[in-house]
């Protein structure tokens, strides 16, 4: 193919939530992810983003909740977080389970790294990685 696009970033991954307000909460409070735009009411926001390094988190309206881990059928989509240090996921593990977090997996050894697993509140599976 001659005229072949190659993508180097993904500019914005949209998470759909049911509380568009609660999930903005969690990623902004408890993640400590920085919104875009501080001025922006979650309440009243259709669309809200988090800076993430290069790509944004934007939190948008219309999602559906489940009370525990969606399946993969139910969210195929895994956000990972990464940290750069064991000392790092510790501290976050802690942070997490201080504001009420359950994880999964804690600090669990892989092939690929150490991760902890667990939801946001609409059973979003989250990872962090470090490697």
């Amino acid at each position: 193919m001659k005229n072949k696009i190659h993508f180097k970033t993904i500019a914005y991954i949209c998470l759909y939530t049911s509380n568009t307000s609660e999930s903005v909460k969690f990623y902004r409070d408890v993640l400590g992810l920085e919104p875009t735009d501080s001025e922006a009411a979650p309440e009243s926001s259709t669309f809200y983003p988090f800076k993430t390094g290069e790509t944004t988190l934007a939190i948008e309206r219309n999602g559906v909740r489940k009370n525990g881990m969606k399946t993969k059928a139910e969210n195929p989509v895994l956000l990972q977080f990464k940290v750069e240090s064991r000392e790092q996921l510790e501290a976050f593990n802690k942070h997490v389970e201080e504001q009420g977090v359950k994880l999964m997996d804690r600090s669990k050894q892989t092939s690929y790294g150490l991760i902890t697993n667990f939801c946001d509140p609409d059973g979003n599976k989250l990872e962090i990685i470090c490697q």
